[in-house]
């Protein structure tokens, strides 16, 4: 721990030390960062919303591959992997379910179209413009399932001018990224660019019980659009785009509960330390780079593709925007549940009541998905001289058919024949939804928005495996207002001071995964409203940005995973667990004080607390929301040429507090404090269209967890890894 802490320390202070090896008297200048999080464009400093917004140089420099990269530079957000879906964490708000019939709280968006299956999430970053992380409920221009925020991401879109680039990047573990892109125009009125990725490595995980690798990357993306302005008024975007992945998942780190001897429960310290044994008495394996498992391989198949339709009449005074979307997602995913090598034979009395010789194969999950999703929103909007305002209808269709089963079956213990759950969960919604800004004076102006949702969900599960074969429907139907009101003050051009209240909710869902007879009931609709205040200025002559935001978030009826018991069987079912008060602080500032340096610093502070009925959740803590985070990055340009050309050096820092990782804050799994330190090294020609550099991505080969599950009837934690160190150099082009 103290390890861990000098060296953020040190870390922070390398960041703001940089400032002395360049002149005194030298300026920089911020650049202005434009976002689209009203649906229209906007300076991110005009916007009175928590956001946090990175260009397409930042995405450059940082690094980033995948989507939850982004979030390692944003106050109080987290990432979480529950094994198979990823999982956006924004204020402590997120989905606790590792079934792909939900949509988490937290809003995923590709060039405006809403994603609803998490799977189709997994596709690596390229060719993009921005990132845009909007905090707190955004329930009137967005509304679908938005409770904690969203997170948006802006495509490079096809230019006036010729523009191409390339890279090609090799890294730890024979890693090999390329991503191009090129594209320009065909006519006077027509636009065209494609751009794509193909990524891939060798593991960076062992499976010492088989030899083979885990933890295997290899994915292809790519993305056409054409962009024709058919009149001077009259605008049509065409966008397609598919992704496969084909990787080999990790394998999950196994914390035995109990001690190897008695069989009697563990200490916290030994279990963490450990010291212990799962049911079947096999001993943990807590490292990070080596599996533990009698399955040779662990499938991620992932296949999306679709596309969009953007049409755009410039009407004056108004525009009328269209977007039609369209998506598909097949995933199939593997995992080792037990996170161990059985099959053994054991006396399972802790089970069994007993001691009974009983063998019991090797938890092999599987999860399929085939979704399909139609999106519509036509939106229309204006200005004035005092209004800013937009009005529009959406229109949400998504069909999905799972398959989730265990095979071999694990029948003495569940007293079944195996879990074989089929589900068709088709849902359909639509809002109206309407926003505006109006100037009162000069300095002060208000923000009002609405939006009513109506939506219908149909579910029909069944599973012939199980003794007796069950089949069961359900529907689901919600109508829901959500607002947002706030007032707006600049008490100086560069100074802007707001103060919201905004609701957003998250429509009920069905349990879809591993469920057993009763247990695939919807629950209620979940309902957040946020209130907050907020401040964002620029000093020193636009050289210093500070952003900040005092928040209070009412939680109402969160959705979580939880175990109950019917019929004297023990199951798990998706429930309304308890409401949560959540009081919390964000700040970041961006400070240029020479031109060849940039800062950036973001710190975020959160208190919550769960108010419940179950004894698991009362007065817990949110998981995987800490109550301390920082995140930082420094750049500095050497101030001479080299060969025609300059250098910049870059280090970026992650920190997160204790916390816990699951909502029933079990002592067993929790994540210690840790630091996530990269650094980057750029060499780029005078003109900046070539460059090559190296980096080292987690540099203290920091262990930490993002992701764990616990299951009590073997008597284990299984944990999920964050990547450990790595280092690579990356060359490349960049024309336009």
């Amino acid at each position: 721990m103290n390890n861990t802490v000098n060296t953020f320390n040190r870390a922070v202070l390398g960041l703001f030390l940089l400032n002395f090896f360049l002149p005194a008297n030298a300026q920089g200048v911020l650049e202005e960062i434009v976002v689209t999080a009203q649906k229209r464009e906007q300076n991110l400093q005009d916007v009175p919303v928590s956001v946090t917004a990175y260009s397409r140089d930042i995405i450059q420099q940082m690094g980033f591959q995948e989507p939850h990269d982004v979030f390692s530079q944003a106050p109080n957000v987290t990432f979480n992997d529950e094994g198979t879906i990823p999982q956006f964490n924004v204020r402590g708000i997120q989905l606790f379910d590792f079934g792909d019939g939900n949509e988490p709280p937290v809003g995923f968006y590709v060039d405006e179209i809403y994603f609803g299956t998490m799977a189709g999430q997994t596709a690596g970053l390229f060719d993009l413009e921005r990132v845009e992380i909007l905090r707190g409920p955004q329930g009137t221009l967005y509304g679908r399932n938005t409770t904690g925020g969203l997170v948006h991401f802006i495509s490079r879109k096809p230019s006036e001018q010729f523009e191409a680039s390339a890279s090609f990047q090799y890294g730890s573990y024979d890693q090999l990224i390329f991503e191009g892109g090129v594209g320009g125009p065909i006519s006077d009125r027509v636009r065209a660019r494609v751009a794509l990725k193909y990524h891939e490595d060798d593991g960076w995980q062992d499976n010492d019980f088989t030899g083979t690798d885990f933890a295997v990357t290899e994915s292809l993306a790519g993305r056409a659009m054409l962009d024709i302005d058919v009149t001077d008024n009259f605008n049509v975007l065409f966008n397609i785009h598919g992704g496969d992945i084909d990787n080999v998942t990790q394998g999950y780190g196994m914390m035995g509960l109990l001690d190897p001897v008695t069989f009697a429960p563990c200490s916290t310290a030994a279990a963490r330390a450990g010291n212990c044994v799962n049911a079947v008495g096999l001993p943990s394996t807590l490292d990070p780079k080596k599996a533990n498992t009698d399955v040779s391989t662990l499938v991620e198949d992932i296949d999306t593709a679709g596309g969009y339709i953007k049409l755009t009449w410039n009407m004056g005074e108004m525009e009328l925007v269209s977007i039609t979307g369209y998506e598909t997602v097949e995933k199939y995913f593997e995992e080792d549940a037990d996170a161990s090598t059985a099959p053994v034979t054991s006396n399972l009395s802790i089970v069994t009541g007993g001691a009974v010789p009983l063998e019991i194969p090797a938890f092999l999950a599987l999860y399929t998905v085939d979704s399909e999703q139609v999106t519509q929103e036509v939106r229309l909007s204006g200005s004035s001289e005092k209004t800013d305002w937009v009005a529009g209808f959406f229109y949400y269709y998504d069909d999905k058919d799972q398959l989730d089963f265990n095979n071999p079956p694990i029948t003495a213990i569940l007293g079944t024949v195996g879990f074989d759950n089929e589900s068709l969960l088709e849902s359909e919604s639509w809002a109206v939804f309407a926003q505006g800004d109006y100037n009162l004076t000069d300095q002060w102006g208000i923000t009002a928005g609405i939006r009513y949702t109506e939506e219908t969900k149909d579910l029909v599960i069944s599973d012939d495996r199980q003794n007796p074969a069950f089949t069961d429907n359900e529907s689901l139907d919600t109508d829901k207002v959500t607002f947002k009101g706030g007032i707006n003050w600049r008490p100086t051009e560069d100074t802007l001071v707001y103060a919201s209240v905004a609701r957003g909710f998250k429509s009920g869902a069905f349990k879809t995964t591993f469920a057993t007879p009763g247990l695939a009931a919807p629950t209620a609709e979940e309902e957040l409203t946020n209130y907050e205040l907020g401040l964002k200025a620029e000093f020193l002559n636009g050289n210093m940005r500070l952003n900040a935001a005092l928040f209070y978030s009412d939680y109402k009826d969160f959705q979580v995973q939880t175990v109950t018991t019917v019929n004297g069987v023990p199951g798990s079912i998706l429930a309304n667990a308890g409401d949560a008060d959540i009081v919390g602080l964000e700040l970041e500032t961006v400070i240029a004080p020479t031109e060849n340096l940039e800062l950036m610093l973001g710190a975020g502070w959160i208190d919550a607390k769960v108010d419940s009925e179950n004894p698991l959740f009362d007065n817990n803590e949110l998981a995987l929301a800490p109550e301390f985070s920082l995140n930082g990055l420094g750049s500095l340009t050497l101030p001479f040429d080299l060969n025609g050309g300059n250098v910049k050096l870059s280090s970026s820092f992650s920190y997160l507090d204790k916390h816990f990782i699951t909502p029933e804050n079990k002592d067993t799994i929790v994540q210690d404090s840790y630091v996530l330190w990269n650094a980057r090294l750029r060499f780029a020609s005078r003109s900046g269209q070539y460059f090559i550099e190296g980096f080292v991505d987690n540099i203290l080969d920091e262990e930490y967890t993002i992701g764990a599950f616990s299951v009590g009837d073997f008597a284990y934690n299984a944990f999920i890894w964050g990547k450990p160190r790595w280092a690579g150099v990356r060359i490349g082009f960049d024309y336009n």
